[in-house]
C-alpha cells in the first residue's frame, strides 16, 4: 500500500511539472515577444534623438545643395557598455546621397511617416534601423531629406535576455514551490488511505 501511495504522489507530481511547464513554456515564449518590444522602444527613442539631432544641422547651401554639420554627441548618444556600433547617412533629392556611410541600408518609402524604424543586416550584422524624413527651408521652398541612424543590437540583445532570465527564474521558483506543496499536500491526503492500509495489513486471515 505504500508502494501504491508513493506511486500515486509521483504520479500526481509528473503531472503537475508537465502542464506546469507547458504553461511556463508558453508564458517565457510571450515574455519574450514583450521583453523585444520593450527593448526596442526603450532604444529606439534613443535611436529617434540621435536622427533628429543630426537632421537639425542640415542646411542649405548658397548654391541649392545639402550641407550637414555632424554633431558627434548625436552618436555618442546611442554610446553604451555593449560596444554597439552606430553608422549614418544623409539623403537628399531625389535620392541624392549627400554624407555619412552611402552603402547603408535605408528606409525606401516612408509613407508620409516622420519616422520608420526596421530591422536589417549591414556587414554581415543584424541592425536596427531609424529614418527620419524633414525638410530644409531656403527661404523661398523647401528640400526635403532623410536622415538614417543605424545601431548594432547587442544591447538590445542583452536587455531582452536579461529580461527572459529574470522571468524563467521566476517561472522556475513558482514551478518548484507548487510542486513542494502538492507533494506535502499530497502526503497528509493520502494519511487516511495509509492507515486503512496499516490496519488491513494488522488482521488476521
Amino acid at each position: 500500500m505504500a508502494r501504491r501511495s508513493y506511486s500515486l504522489r509521483r504520479g500526481l507530481l509528473a503531472w503537475l511539472l508537465i502542464s506546469t511547464v507547458v504553461i511556463g513554456a508558453l508564458a517565457l515564449i510571450d515574455t519574450y515577444r514583450d521583453a523585444v518590444k520593450t527593448a526596442n522602444v526603450v532604444s529606439d527613442r534613443v535611436l529617434a534623438g540621435s536622427a533628429l539631432a543630426i537632421a537639425e544641422r542640415v542646411v542649405v547651401a548658397e548654391d541649392g545643395s545639402l550641407e550637414v554639420d555632424i554633431p558627434y554627441v548625436a552618436l555618442e548618444m546611442l554610446t553604451s557598455a555593449a560596444q554597439d556600433r552606430v553608422f549614418y547617412r544623409v539623403d537628399g533629392p531625389p535620392g541624392r546621397f549627400i554624407t555619412g556611410y552611402q552603402n547603408l541600408p535605408s528606409v525606401a518609402d516612408l509613407n508620409g511617416q516622420s519616422a520608420v524604424y526596421t530591422d536589417a543586416q549591414f556587414r554581415g550584422e543584424p541592425i536596427r534601423v531609424a529614418a527620419l524624413e524633414r525638410s530644409a527651408s531656403t527661404g523661398i521652398n523647401s528640400v526635403p531629406f532623410v536622415v538614417t541612424v543605424v545601431e548594432t543590437t547587442i544591447a538590445r540583445r542583452q536587455l531582452t535576455q536579461a529580461i527572459l532570465l529574470r522571468s524563467a527564474f521566476r517561472l522556475l521558483m513558482m514551478i518548484l514551490g507548487a510542486a513542494g506543496i502538492v507533494w506535502i499536500a499530497v502526503t497528509f491526503s493520502l494519511q487516511p488511505l495509509y492507515r486503512l492500509g496499516d490496519a488491513i495489513a494488522e488482521r488476521s486471515p
